[in-house]
């Protein structure tokens, strides 16, 4: 028997000549353990947050008694494993390396925290680069909790549909699209100073057992492993990955027995370390796993695990008699003892290399917010983005075109979320169908009556594990709906969920979305509409058609997108202070609500609404909801009109009205030019109260009005009244009969757009309304910007104006507040146009597009050129072709700030609409400041919509 003092001996002399070569921290705490402490730096023990004092206490003692390596944290929450680590570092005699299961981020195993995309659906991703950051930011989530070493990522080619434990934590099933997305995440979260793990070596995707549950059995000749198992691992030696964990796994062409390959020294000391030159830290896969071995003696477990050539031992069965058993081994071995110290040394400098030299506790204030990051939402959603996998596109169906249609959305499954629902809302109309076993022949006679279908797959998204097969009855629903409609699935699941669900492929198109995330149904939504691409390939075989890597681009339109200031050059930070100005502003009693929408490059960053139609109702304001837009209507509806026949040659800027609308022959207004009265430069009155010839007192003409309609009284001026049609010859009239200012100068009238009205209508004989609906509404799908909503829509989606107790004795809602345009039946060229903040968007980016959307041209570039120019600055007129302009100087329509090419339009009712062509900005604000009364000024006083303007420049990052 060998003498252990002389082992012992060798020890110390070995641990001499390093000390001396490196004399570095790792080194400095070497020498002060003894044999029985080192063999403890091999464990690291579970721990959880979730299981009360006396788990705790247990935790303290394995601490205080055997002097541990560290823990391996599993479920709980993170302010209370911040508490228990802070605990057990401060009284451990070297450090404890802190490690987790955080593959998709700390929910994998914590509460209150943001997760991440499983592997397989980042292994759709073409984006490495994207995939890294994700790894940083995961990276960031551990070092903030105080975690050093996160368990990931997965290398294993998932070749098996069926396995039942690696699956969706896969990459994918082939080598060259796998394993540059899992590196890209192993380098990600090195460059933040946290150790990663490539697993499970030596390979776990063919298995169809759980090595939880039993030991797997991979029947593979040696030939074969190596090419398809190994492959990558051997692949991601040279990249510096941290650690690897074996896997408890049965290979015999490898191990030449039955034993595990974690407790083969062919495995993990032969061929890892020393045939592939693996220099960092081996862990073992949990040791409690019925792969390891049941039925051992204790502690013979980590004995074996040990002796193999692990360095780790994770979560092992019996700490005690392990280290017992370990102790005697070294005892009487010198290469045992040797391989001890080259492991503790490894570990020690694993731990020095994430900074446990000089240990801080975690800072508990502000953890939540640390963890649950902006970036994270960001990272999330261009990956959702970037995975989403066209694989069936009949006829070029997606993406749909800009359409007033409505869409039927049918949605199925487990675990049915609404995250979808907000942008349908932005981009269409929607009715939605849930569907169960009992429901299907109602809703299927329903859909009958829609051209455009969505149906909508879930699978429970907690984790990878849950079931992703479809049930009989949303097979036989899909199968049946094929027979009437055309439609498109929408996988928010597994894709080896096309395996057992043939009748999916009966689809005009089949996105395959990977899982159920909140990011994901948004990307669904925009990809639908062509706001974003279908970019994504499958990582794995799908069903019996998709082989991995397929996968049909669709090219974006250039329309509005959804997504974050941050994406575009902005600092979400500074306008989240808009909303606390708006808040602020209804409070004081600005306005009663308002709606808000800025976007910046073709991309959405705020859209939100605030407060409440009325003061004393509760009715809150919803993105939905339409305001009266009053002069904004000038831009969005009547200069659209007359750009459009402008194009057509039908008029000419610098013709005259004289030459355009015969009944202008003969008054002093035939000589003004088009030009010049869009600009506001014709000399015109402001305005002319038109309505109070029609009253008699205080209350409207019995012999002009009538409180229900009635053959020759069908101008609807609000609600039970109605005017006398030929009323609208009246007005002509005492236009043309109005005079001009002394001289032509800068003047802002209403007076020259019912002119322009009639011009529109003479030339194109129909009204405005329907004109600009065909042209421009409709087909841009603009189904929440018109003219006469009460029409279109309930009331109660309706913000109301003014309390009108001057002419109409009631309170004006749906009806146009302005009252000449009321006079005219609620469709007027200079009022009369409803709409919502995302409609109203929708057209101003047009114009900013130089007049496309959605792959449509409505207006040529240079039409909006010269429309949006400053027309007579000479004359110190900013004013450009019926669009306004910023000021020249003093006080304006802008903060100041904006650039001199940018142009829209504000209005009386508390709106405003700006495109800045420099910037690439949408700015819309619409509220309702004249409800109760239009005396309230408030707004105009306080400036808040150019206050808000000047906070969307001031966030523009230099």
């Amino acid at each position: 028997m060998r003498n252990p003092k002389v082992l012992l001996l060798c020890g110390f002399l070995f641990l001499s000549t390093i000390s001396q070569a490196q004399n570095t921290w790792a080194d400095s705490v070497f020498n002060t353990l003894e044999l029985r402490e080192k063999v403890a730096q091999l464990m690291v023990l579970p721990a959880y947050s979730n299981k009360g004092s006396g788990h705790v206490a247990f935790l303290e003692t394995q601490v205080d008694d055997l002097s541990i390596g560290g823990f391996i944290f599993f479920q709980g929450g993170p302010g209370r494993q911040a508490h228990i680590t802070n605990n057990l570092q401060k009284r451990s005699k070297v450090p404890l390396l802190i490690g987790m299961d955080a593959e998709w981020g700390l929910s994998m195993r914590l509460d209150s925290t943001d997760r991440f995309p499983w592997a397989m659906t980042l292994g759709a991703v073409a984006d490495t680069q994207l995939i890294y950051h994700m790894g940083m930011a995961m990276g960031k989530q551990c070092k903030r909790l105080g975690v050093h070493w996160n368990f990931a990522p997965v290398l294993d080619l998932n070749t098996n549909p069926e396995n039942p434990i690696i699956n969706a934590r896969s990459f994918g099933e082939r080598l060259e699209q796998a394993l540059p997305r899992a590196l890209a995440m192993a380098k990600g979260m090195e460059d933040v100073g946290v150790l990663s793990c490539m697993k499970h070596f030596p390979g776990h995707g063919d298995t169809r057992s759980d090595s939880h549950k039993t030991l797997p059995t991979v029947s593979r000749s040696k030939e074969e492993l190596e090419a398809i198992e190994i492959q990558p691992f051997r692949r991601a030696v040279a990249h510096g990955i941290s650690s690897t964990m074996v896997a408890h796994l049965n290979m015999p062409a490898l191990t030449g027995s039955q034993q595990p390959t974690s407790m083969s020294k062919a495995v993990v000391q032969d061929l890892l370390r020393n045939n592939m030159h693996f220099n960092g830290l081996i862990v073992t896969d949990a040791l409690n796993m019925a792969g390891a071995g049941d039925g051992l003696p204790a502690g013979e477990v980590e004995l074996r695990a040990f002796l193999a050539g692990n360095d780790v031992l994770l979560f092992p069965r019996h700490v005690e008699q392990g280290i017992d058993k370990i102790v005697a081994a070294v005892l009487a071995d010198t290469a045992k003892l040797r391989q001890l110290n080259q492991s503790v040394l490894r570990i020690l400098k694993a731990k020095e290399k994430v900074g446990l030299a000089k240990w801080k506790p975690i800072a508990i204030s502000g953890l939540h917010n640390d963890l649950n990051t902006t970036e994270v939402g960001r990272l999330n959603e261009k990956a959702a983005e970037q995975a989403l996998t066209l694989l069936i596109n009949r006829d070029k169906a997606l993406p749909w075109s800009p359409s007033t249609e409505q869409v039927a959305v049918v949605r199925c499954g487990k675990g049915i979320g609404d995250a979808l629902l907000e942008p349908l809302s932005f981009y269409t109309e929607y009715q939605v169908f849930d569907l169960n076993a009992d429901n299907s022949n109602d809703i299927l006679r329903q859909l009958a009556a829609y051209n455009r279908v969505l149906v909508v797959y879930y699978t429970e998204g907690a984790s990878p594990w849950k079931s992703y097969k479809a049930e009989g009855y949303i097979k036989q629903f899909v199968n049946r709906l094929s027979l009437q409609n055309r439609f498109v699935l929408a996988m928010l699941s597994n894709p080896y969920a096309l395996n057992d669900f043939p009748e999916a492929e009966q689809a005009e198109a089949l996105i395959m979305a990977y899982q159920n995330m909140p990011a994901t149904e948004r990307a669904v939504v925009q990809m639908l509409f062509g706001a974003k691409a279908a970019q994504g390939q499958l990582p794995v075989r799908s069903g019996k058609s998709f082989p991995a890597g397929s996968g049909i681009p669709t090219t974006a339109f250039n329309i509005l997108k959804l997504g974050s200031a941050e994406d575009v050059g902005m600092d979400g930070t500074k306008l989240q202070r808009i909303a606390g100005m708006i808040d602020t502003a209804i409070a004081q009693g600005t306005m009663p609500g308002a709606q808000v929408l800025i976007a910046r490059k073709g991309v959405v960053v705020m859209h939100r609404s605030f407060g409440k139609h009325t003061y004393e109702g509760d009715q809150s304001v919803h993105n939905n909801d339409l305001y009266d837009l009053a002069s904004i209507t000038k831009i969005a509806a009547t200069t659209a009109a007359i750009m459009k026949l402008y194009e057509e040659g039908v008029i000419q800027l610098d013709q005259t009205l004289g030459e355009l609308l015969p009944a202008t022959k003969g008054s002093n207004k035939e000589g003004i030019s088009l030009r010049e009265m869009l600009a506001h430069q014709a000399g015109l009155q402001a305005w002319i109260p038109f309505y109070i010839q029609t009253m008699a007192g205080k209350h409207p003409k019995e012999s002009l009005y009538r409180s229900a309609k009635e053959e020759g009284f069908e101008l609807k001026v609000a609600e039970d009244l109605y005017l006398l049609n030929t009323y609208k010859d009246s007005i002509y009239t005492r236009l043309l009969q109005s005079k001009l200012l002394p001289k032509k100068e800068y003047k802002y009238s209403d007076l020259g757009y019912y002119l322009l009205l009639q011009l529109v209508e003479n030339e194109k004989k129909t009204a405005l309304n329907q004109y600009v609906q065909e042209q421009f509404y409709s087909p841009m799908g603009l189904n929440r910007l018109t003219y006469l909503p009460l029409e279109h829509f309930d009331k109660k989606e309706i913000v109301p104006t003014e309390n009108d107790t001057y002419f109409r004795h009631q309170l004006i809602h749906g009806y146009v507040h302005d009252q000449g345009a009321a006079m005219m039946g609620g469709v007027g060229g200079h009022a009369g146009l409803f709409g919502n903040a995302a409609d109203l968007a929708r057209l101003m980016q047009m114009f900013l597009n130089g007049g496309t959307y959605g792959q449509v041209q409505y207006l040529k570039s240079s039409t909006l050129e010269e429309f949006t120019r400053c027309q007579y600055c000479e004359s110190e007129n900013r004013r450009g072709v019926g669009f306004d302009k910023p000021q020249l100087e003093g006080d304006g329509p802008t903060c100041g700030c904006v650039s001199m090419l940018s142009y829209g339009h504000t209005g009386f009712t508390g709106t405003m609409a700006w495109v800045d062509p420099e910037a690439e900005i949408v700015y819309i604000f619409l509220s309702n400041r004249v409800y109760p009364s239009a005396e309230n000024t408030r707004l105009i006083r306080s400036g808040l919509r150019t206050k808000i303007q000047e906070v969307i420049y001031k966030s523009i990052n230099p």
